[in-house]
């Protein structure tokens, strides 16, 4: 079929084929199929080259198994996953990104983290990327972020530098839980820590109360 279209059309053909001869392993064979022309302008056959690319086509299917098998883990992540521009153009997030926000995902991608104000102080941001872009990735920070409500949480955040194709300039992978809970049990803790410490040094029962109230009041 591709000799007879090769031959009615006058164009060449291009194309991989995939065979798998008995006993033998898969192969895939680069196609260019040319129709030959004699000197009266009449096609008399056609002239063939065929190259073995079973490895490269391998590897290029290897890559496409990993790109699914990475993006799967994207978007099933419990952890709250952007990629987005140096800048802060938001490139691509996942649903449990969208939950912790309040946004749907087309209120996001496209638009900028300053202009969503989604950091509770913009300054912690600029400071947080100058450090990226010295050290190539950040582990473990603490930081505030503003929900679309306007609720304010503590998150813990980790941010690496990657390439991704189609954009001129390394992009940023940033990875956040809440631990919003957490920092509230810990400033508990060191509220009664405190309090404990301040009655022990208390004389009397009115001293007593008189640091109670102070605590509560603060």
């Amino acid at each position: 079929a591709d000799d007879e279209r090769v031959m009615a059309t006058r164009q060449p053909y291009m194309g991989i084929e995939d065979h798998e001869p008995p006993g033998c392993q898969r192969l895939f064979v680069e196609v260019i199929k040319t129709p030959i022309v004699d000197l009266a302008g009449h096609v008399t056959g056609i002239q063939g080259i065929f190259s073995d690319v079973t490895g490269r086509e391998a590897a290029a299917q290897a890559l496409r198994e990993s790109e699914a098998g990475l993006a799967t883990i994207f978007r099933a992540s419990p952890f709250a996953i952007s990629i987005n521009t140096v800048e802060g153009r938001l490139i691509e997030v996942n649903e449990r990104y969208c939950e912790f926000f309040g946004y749907q995902r087309e209120e996001l991608v496209g638009r900028t983290i300053p202009e969503l104000k989604l950091w509770a102080k913009p300054e912690d941001r600029v400071a947080v990327i100058q450090r990226l872009l010295q050290a190539g990735a950040v582990r473990d920070l603490e930081a505030r972020y503003c929900r679309k409500s306007g609720e304010v949480r503590d998150v813990l955040i980790s941010m690496e530098l990657i390439d991704l194709a189609g954009e001129s300039e390394p992009v940023l992978i940033a990875m956040f839980t809440d631990i919003t809970e957490r920092k509230q049990a810990e400033r508990r803790m060191a509220t009664l820590a405190t309090l404990g410490q301040q009655l022990a040094s208390a004389h009397t029962a009115g001293e007593a109360g008189e640091i109670i109230v102070g605590i509560a009041d603060g």
